[in-house]
């Protein structure tokens, strides 16, 4: 019985260090993405086009072999829009090995896990949110913002205000932090450039009946009014404006508005929008044309702003883990720090100072192409038209 009990355990006591050794193993082959992103709520849809996008990328790269001699693996978090729930959920994916973190819709989200970056020893790339302060006091060595800023937004805007003879605009944005900042930004430059903002109506997430604001915004005497709604928002406020002729006799224009899902859900209600944006499908640069084949095959329908951004992101970790050799989080972030990256755009650089990606916008309106509508670039703005300084209150730290 002893030696059998002898036997037993030493026979236990090796599995289990076999099992060790093949969990340790399998972690160091691979690239461990988590992905945080909202999959309920208002903004479920977005959160669901960042998955498809991320995906897509992380099946794109093992197809291929892997990255470096690692495959790629994703596990996916829904943080119930709240940043509460982006902590704890991104908690747990980091104790789970998933140190590279991407995905978030929100600012508030971004810059709450900001901050727990250094305690996880993780990285996090930014998207999809806007907000300043993510390269401003939340700026780290361990941050990435892979979109323009609310600030880099107006810069693109401000051209296209110069082109105009109106003198009368109004302001309808989401009563969150993209929309605050995005419309006191507007306002800032509407009084720079000779403009009257007439009206201001900061909206609930979620709103359903958006007819008492077009009333507000009609008899507010506006010529061209500015939205800054995105998700079902915006959907709900270009199909409800439809039903008052709204667009009849005034601009309107959008800030992240003209998004193929969102002209796709509102018919024909979106024709003449205008608005600036960071991604369309008929950009035509040689990779976004492949990237667009390649997910019509898949798919069946050309590729949202949300799922190309979702996309991109991996492509940048991916780069990172290829320049460094490594899939250690700290030996991808400096690696990718002041790197020039490969992008849906062409090559851009990754701002050292603070990591934000230096990349064009477009202006455009929504016309028909080929018998549906897209949103057409009309005007295209290079990095160095809207790049803005570095922010003051961006503190470097080491890793």
């Amino acid at each position: 019985m002893t030696i059998s009990r002898q036997l037993a355990f030493g026979l236990a006591a090796g599995l289990a260090a076999a099992c060790a050794l093949l969990a340790s193993a399998s972690f160091a082959d691979e690239v461990k993405i988590g992905l945080v992103s909202t999959q309920t709520g208002t903004f479920a849809a977005n959160g669901a086009e960042m998955l498809r996008g991320t995906q897509f990328a992380v099946d794109e790269a093992n197809a291929a072999g892997g990255i470096a001699g690692f495959t790629v693996s994703l596990a996916t978090a829904d943080d119930e829009g709240t940043p509460e729930g982006a902590r704890r959920v991104a908690e747990r994916l980091t104790l789970d090995g998933y140190r590279i973190l991407t995905g978030p819709v929100f600012s508030s989200v971004v810059l709450a896990l900001a901050n727990q970056l250094s305690r996880w020893d993780a990285i996090l790339f930014s998207g999809l949110a806007k907000s300043d302060r993510i390269t401003g006091e939340a700026c780290s060595p361990r941050l990435f913002h892979l979109l323009p800023s609310d600030s880099m937004d107006m810069a693109a805007f401000r051209p296209w205000l110069k082109t105009r003879p109106e003198k009368k605009i109004a302001i309808i944005a989401a009563d969150f932090a993209w929309g605050q900042d995005s419309s006191a930004a507007l306002k800032t430059i509407a009084a720079e450039e000779g403009r009257n903002v007439v009206a201001t109506i900061l909206t609930p997430l979620g709103n359903k009946d958006f007819g008492p604001y077009i009333q507000q915004l009609s008899a507010s005497g506006a010529q061209i009014v500015v939205t800054i709604l995105g998700g079902q928002d915006a959907i709900n406020f270009v199909n409800q404006a439809a039903g008052y002729a709204f667009s009849t006799g005034r601009v309107v224009a959008g800030i992240a508005l003209l998004t193929q899902p969102t002209i796709d859900a509102t018919g024909s209600n979106m024709r003449g929008y205008q608005g600036e944006f960071d991604y369309a499908p008929t950009i035509e640069t040689p990779e976004n044309v492949a990237f667009t084949q390649s997910w019509m095959q898949k798919f069946g329908k050309l590729p949202s702003r949300n799922e190309a951004e979702a996309y991109l992101a991996v492509k940048i970790i991916l780069h990172g883990v290829r320049l460094s050799g490594s899939n250690d989080p700290k030996a991808i972030a400096k690696a990718l720090s002041g790197a020039d990256v490969p992008t849906l755009l062409g090559t851009l650089k990754l701002r050292k100072a603070d990591n934000q990606l230096l990349r064009p916008e477009w202006f455009g309106e929504v016309q028909s192409v080929g018998g549906a509508l897209r949103p057409v670039p009309q005007a295209e703005y290079a990095p160095e038209v809207i790049e803005r300084p570095v922010s003051p209150a961006c503190k470097m730290r080491s890793l």
